[in-house]
């Protein structure tokens, strides 16, 4: 009876402890889950164990993290027999809830696995792994970076003898539903249909993988309609074509490398509104591990190659991408080294109103690490072979660029691009600009956002020995900007003509070959209300004791400063004011000075100028003109000028004919028409003033040999050989040819003819003027005030 007391005592002990240790159970289970899933790289676990039963086991929630995304699982439930529990045998298992969150992740190190630790996987007798009647989850949910719904599923897996069945039935973020359907078998691999109920295609999704030589890697090949899987993820939202694909992956007789390949094309491809005829992809390369990475080396037929991109107006006819020599991969960022680096190229490029025939990115490196303390930032560099471009009218040439760049990540810095060029050369069927060491530098925006891009340029312009220089701000999303540019310390000369470099097949009588010069301004540009493009350019003008030429006419210290808008249309907000210290037209003028306006003309794009205050030192006298209109538009200029004050002594002097001297002041006006053939003047005036003056006329020998010549003069010579006049009227006609027609009618008295009575007669001549000032001017040579360039270029 005592032993008997004793077994009860010792049975309820045990049973008592057996309590203990069941109700304790839950909890020691979940600390030893959590510290499995701690010690594997999770962080942040949470495990809630639900029942324990001898037949099953209920978690209720299981929370942890890692560096790329946030699991909860909820409601997993698995059923067993717990005789074989220990050997791991699980009569199914499901899940209410799984869901996954992703995130922003960097810099994580990327590593291949082994093809045939792959190809052993697709060998692998699964079945042995799967519960004997089902794995199920009822929802399954992935969320994005940005925390929305990417897609949705229901997860049934199931065994069929050796093989192992799979069913996943997917709800994407438009809400489409797609089913996929798995086998995977020991002897063929793994075989995938991908079937979407509302889709047109049969088929969309057709992937098998099997293993290859011996179980050393695997192969496999592909038929997708990208149409069909866009949607299931944002990153595949606008695909569409038809893709055909093949694929190995080997590891290569004794050694660690792999070998890949893939052969693939795309028709009809479209993705984020671009479309293509067809995208071909050969790539063969050898992969080696590396410390914390590893290196592929590509062969040299390796591309991917587009043939008729197209997005709205732009479009490549055809792009070709060629791998690098080698790519390393290191910490999960990328190397390549820019001496047989990846190259680009692309054929006949049209971007709106750009057209570029062909276009080469060689040489192209990069490599990844710390810039300016971030540690997630990647630098670049590449030659760009741009032989030609055109914008609009406007060609470009250039020597190869070299390109510079930072691509850091999104919280530290902005992007940016430093290029460089030898030489570009800007040109159209009127001008060219040939400009060298050209240098532009752009970054973006200090966000990282592409949006907004600012950017520096400079170059050196030989041929008018200036610096020209532009600062611009590009929005991409409303398609605005604006560029400030300056040219700086621009030195026409001889050799180097302002306009003579400048414009092709300069033809114009008329340019500037000294002086400083130097223009700044800014262009703008913008969508309208309408949504149609503006524009707008202006120019400030500065002009600082320039010389040059117009036909025969010479003229140095030309000063002009204006602030001028050129676009829309080319007017000025105020008078601004000309002067020109010297014209030579074979006499001098000095003392030039005006006023000018420049305004919208109705007759055209050119402006109509309006002058004002002019004046000019002429003979001793002044021309004057105030109020005058030129219509540039227009063929013929009308204006009236008007003369004070003219020394008819200077005047005869310039005829150089001896014995003839004369004294009086010349008043009047000149109506003057400009055109196309030169200078025409109307009906033109001119008066003596009332003080009158004298006119002689006394060769030596006398005039009886001219009065033998021209029957009928004896009167006149008598009349000129002392003449004090005290009314001269002038009429005036001169024609573009440089002829000029003078009707003269003169009062006065002559005492050699009658020294009581006094005299009247009328007198006609005609003259060459042009040719009587390039007498003068050969004859007496050049200002000495007109500079050396204009000198010289007289000389030539």
């Amino acid at each position: 009876m005592k032993l008997l007391y004793k077994l009860l005592l010792t049975m309820l002990g045990f049973l008592l402890l057996l309590g203990v240790i069941w109700l304790g159970l839950p909890r020691l289970l979940a600390e030893l889950v959590e510290n499995q899933l701690s010690q594997s790289g999770f962080s942040n676990v949470e495990v809630k164990i639900g029942d324990i039963g001898l037949q099953s086991v209920t978690v209720e929630r299981l929370k942890m993290s890692n560096a790329d995304m946030d699991i909860v699982i909820e409601g997993l439930q698995a059923r067993y027999h717990l005789s074989q529990l220990i050997s791991g045998k699980l009569i199914s298992i499901e899940a209410k809830d799984i869901v996954l969150n992703r995130l922003q992740t960097a810099g994580n190190a990327i590593s291949l696995p082994d093809p045939a630790l792959l190809s052993g996987l697709l060998s692998l007798h699964w079945q042995q792994y799967i519960p004997a009647d089902f794995l199920s989850v009822d929802t399954f949910s992935l969320y994005g970076i940005n925390g929305k719904l990417s897609l949705s599923a229901s997860i049934d897996v199931s065994r069929q003898g050796d093989n192992t069945q799979a069913e996943i039935r997917l709800v994407d973020s438009k809400g489409k539903n797609h089913q996929l359907e798995l086998l995977a078998s020991p002897d063929s691999g793994v075989d995938l249909q991908w079937q979407i109920p509302d889709s047109v295609s049969e088929n969309p999704v057709s992937v098998r993988i099997y293993p290859v030589n011996n179980g050393s890697g695997l192969a496999g090949q592909a038929s997708i309609d990208l149409s069909a899987v866009k949607g299931l993820a944002a990153e595949l939202n606008g695909l569409s074509g038809q893709m055909q694909a093949k694929f190995s992956y080997l590891r290569q007789d004794g050694s660690a490398r792999k070998a890949i390949s893939l052969s693939a094309k795309i028709v009809d491809a479209g993705f984020a509104g671009s479309r293509t005829k067809s995208i071909t992809v050969d790539l063969q390369a050898v992969l080696t591990g590396k410390n914390d990475g590893f290196r592929m080396q590509f062969a040299p037929s390796s591309m991917v190659e587009m043939d008729g991109l197209q997005q709205e107006n732009n479009r490549i006819e055809k792009a070709i991408f060629k791998f690098p020599q080698t790519l390393v991969f290191v910490k999960g960022r990328p190397l390549i080294n820019g001496e047989n680096g990846a190259e680009i190229t692309l054929k006949n490029v049209v971007l709106d109103n750009i057209r570029i025939p062909d276009t080469q990115i060689k040489e192209i490196a990069l490599a990844t690490g710390s810039v300016n303390g971030s540690p997630d930032n990647c630098s670049f560099n590449m030659k760009l072979i741009v032989p030609a471009l055109q914008i609009n009218d406007i060609q470009f040439q250039s020597s190869p660029f070299k390109v510079e760049g930072v691509c850091p990540n999104a919280e530290s810095l902005p992007w940016s691009v430093v290029a460089e060029s030898h030489r570009v050369v800007i040109e159209d069927d009127d001008f060219q600009l040939p400009l060298t060491e050209c240098r532009m530098a752009t970054e973006s925006a200090s966000d990282g956002n592409l949006s907004e891009i600012t950017g520096n340029v400079t170059c050196q312009s030989k041929n008018q020995n200036a610096k020209v220089s532009t600062h611009f701000l590009l929005n991409t999303a409303s398609e605005s900007g604006h560029a400030d540019y300056s040219f700086d310390g621009i030195k026409p000369d001889n050799d180097k003509p302002l306009f003579g470099k400048l414009l092709k097949n300069w033809q114009q009588p008329f340019d500037i070959i000294s002086g400083l010069l130097s223009a700044k301004g800014r262009y703008r540009w913008w969508k309208n209300s309408e949504g149609q493009d503006s524009e707008k350019l202006s120019m400030e003008l500065n002009i600082d004791s320039a010389g040059g030429y117009y036909g025969g006419v010479l003229f140095s210290g030309l000063n002009y400063k204006d602030h001028i808008e050129l676009l829309p249309a080319i007017k000025s907000s105020k008078f601004a004011e000309i002067t020109v210290k010297n014209i030579d037209i074979g006499i001098p003028v000095t003392s030039v000075r005006t006023e000018i306006l420049l305004s919208v003309s109705g007759n055209g794009p050119l402006p109509l100028v309006k002058v004002n205050g002019l004046s000019l030192s002429l003979l001793d006298g002044k021309v004057k003109g105030n109020g005058l209109e030129i219509d540039l538009n227009n063929n013929e200029h009308h204006l009236v000028l008007v003369v004070v004050g003219l020394d008819l002594a200077q005047i005869v002097a310039m005829q150089k004919i001896e014995g003839l001297t004369a004294t009086g002041r010349l008043d009047g006006y000149i109506p003057i028409t400009i055109t196309n053939k030169g200078i025409k003047i109307t009906k033109g005036k001119i008066v003596a003033q009332p003080q009158g003056g004298y006119i002689h006329y006394r060769p030596k020998g006398g005039t009886k040999g001219i009065e033998k010549s021209a029957i009928g003069s004896e009167f006149v010579f008598r009349i000129l050989e002392d003449l004090d006049y005290d009314s001269l009227n002038i009429d005036v006609d001169y024609d573009e040819d440089g002829e000029m027609e003078m009707k003269l009618s003169i009062k006065g008295m002559s005492p050699e003819v009658d020294a009581n009575r006094p005299i009247h007669f009328n007198l006609n001549l005609q003259q060459n003027v042009l040719k009587l000032l390039q007498g003068l001017r050969y004859a007496e040579g050049l200002s000495k005030d007109i500079d050396k360039n204009v000198q010289k270029h007289f000389r030539k």
